[in-house]
C-alpha cells in the first residue's frame, strides 16, 4: 500500500513537472507578398500549422484569435 502511494505521488509530480514546461508559439497571420495565395488557402495553412504545434509535445500553437491567451 504505501509503495503504492508513493508511486502514484512520484507520477503526479512528474507530470506536474511537465505541465511547467510548456512553450507557447504565436502563429501571425500569413503574409504573401506577391498575392498568388487565395486568402482561404493562407487561412488553411494557418489552421494546419496550429495542429501540427498542439500535437507536438511541450508545445502549445495560438493564432490569431487566441492572443488573448498566450498573453493571459
Amino acid at each position: 500500500m504505501k509503495r503504492t502511494f508513493i508511486i502514484t505521488v512520484l507520477l503526479m509530480l512528474s507530470a506536474f513537472v511537465m505541465a511547467q514546461n510548456t512553450k507557447k508559439v504565436a502563429i501571425l497571420e500569413t503574409v504573401d507578398k506577391e498575392n498568388k495565395v487565395e486568402y482561404g488557402v493562407e487561412l488553411q495553412l494557418r489552421g494546419y500549422l496550429t495542429d501540427a504545434i498542439n500535437r507536438t509535445p511541450g508545445y502549445e500553437g495560438y493564432d490569431r484569435v487566441d492572443m488573448s491567451s498566450i498573453l493571459g
